[in-house]
């Protein structure tokens, strides 16, 4: 075995115990990502590559340049990913430092090429509380898109309204509490984590210590302690197991089931609401969606999964479609320069953590260069709209 333990090995197996046990660590060596060992064997079938051995040591390896292609067969398979990186250049007698830069799992996936670009990718996080006085049982929901920067959480009083959240937002992963995992066991995606980073004190102090607050009050949440649970488990999870940088998810939101209507999982499911049961893509979403944007497409898709319960706010959203159908040399202009508007959101946020590149930076620069464009044209439409209020134009009904 002597023979094994090379300068390069005792690095990978220093940084390989650093990883979870079910983490594939991806070990860059030159032109290649290795996998070594287990990782190697379970890698393999999954890619479909070849399993060889070097010293008695069962590796495998795909080329650096098309790992991406790799780590998306990878994720769908299930597995969660550690890119192992170099962090200096080769030397003669010296060898190369190398550092895990990232650990890619189902629901914190940065790669544009990896997304749908209309739908977003959240990660998930339920804890089940019981109170004390009075004796309730409460369920806390929290998500989030480590894309956008969209962070949110909700407490539910029933099991029943907790399968029908899963359902609307889809969460790509799961986190779960080590405790409570056969409880939630039929759930899919889920993955046990730490314990005590669901307890509300424990959680409270992780939110209070990420958003730089005293408190939970400002954000709706205080007394809200399965909801907490399960939102702070999410930070406790990327800041430590997965080691991502998340400044970027600078607020969090309270939902409260009053806000909109709720559709149960079997509504969304029969309705065809956002996906069809056929072959062919009969669903609401699939027949309303004419955005020309990422993002107009994922507040579409949210929109139709939440309908709106304020009657104003309603009247406001069917007035200004109806302006704009009235305006239709404006509505053409308007998706014109919107048709030039990238993925803002999700540039943005692979900037924020680190993962972004010289593309991610033309795409801010080119689509921040087109909003004087549009706020030109929306300001035409407010013109038009306060003119024919000045001369006494009927109002429009807003359904037409």
């Amino acid at each position: 075995m002597a023979d094994v333990i090379t300068p390069m090995m005792q690095q990978y197996q220093r940084l390989r115990g650093s990883v979870p046990p079910d983490v594939l660590l991806l070990f860059r060596l030159g032109d290649f990502y290795e996998l070594f060992f287990e990782d190697a064997k379970e890698a393999a079938g999954l890619l479909n590559v070849a399993l060889t051995k070097r010293n008695r040591v069962p590796m495998c390896g795909v080329p650096y340049h098309a790992a991406q292609n790799y780590i998306a067969k990878l994720i769908k398979a299930g597995k969660r990913v550690a890119i192992c990186d170099q962090t200096s250049e080769p030397q003669p007698g010296r060898i190369v430092t190398r550092d895990i830069t990232q650990i890619i799992s189902a629901g914190t996936v940065s790669e544009l090429g990896l997304l749908e670009a209309k739908r977003s990718n959240y990660l998930g996080a339920i804890y089940e509380h019981e109170s004390a006085s009075p004796a309730r049982t409460f369920f806390g929901f929290a998500y989030a898109d480590l894309t956008t920067g969209e962070f949110r959480l909700m407490q539910l009083n029933t099991q029943e309204a907790l399968a029908d959240e899963l359902a609307r937002v889809g969460p790509s992963e799961i986190l779960v509490s080590e405790e409570q995992c056969e409880r939630f066991a039929v759930i899919e995606h889920a993955l046990a984590h730490d314990s005590y980073a669901f307890l509300p004190e424990q959680a409270t102090f992780t939110l209070c210590e990420h958003f730089k607050t005293k408190s939970l009050d400002g954000f709706g949440c205080a007394e809200m302690p399965a909801a907490i649970g399960a939102a702070g488990a999410i930070i406790h999870y990327l800041k430590h197991q997965l080691r991502r940088k998340i400044d970027h998810l600078s607020s969090l939101r309270c939902e409260s089931a009053n806000d909109h209507v709720v559709l149960d999982a079997a509504t969304q499911t029969n309705l065809d609401l956002v996906e069809s049961r056929g072959a062919r893509d009969t669903s609401l979403l699939g027949v309303l969606d004419r955005t020309v944007t990422p993002m107009g497409g994922r507040k579409l898709r949210s929109w139709i999964l939440q309908p709106l319960r304020d009657l104003n706010k309603l009247n406001c959203r069917q007035q200004i479609i109806a302006d704009l159908l009235h305006e239709s040399d404006l509505l053409g202009s308007l998706r014109s320069a919107f048709k030039s508007i990238r993925d803002i959101e999700r540039a943005a946020g692979r900037l924020s953590q680190v993962s972004g590149n010289a593309r991610d930076l033309v795409t801010l620069k080119s689509s921040l260069q087109r909003i004087p464009e549009l706020k030109r044209e929306l300001g035409k439409l407010t013109e038009r709209i306060e003119f024919g209020k000045d001369i006494g134009t009927p109002p429009r009904d807003a359904l037409n």
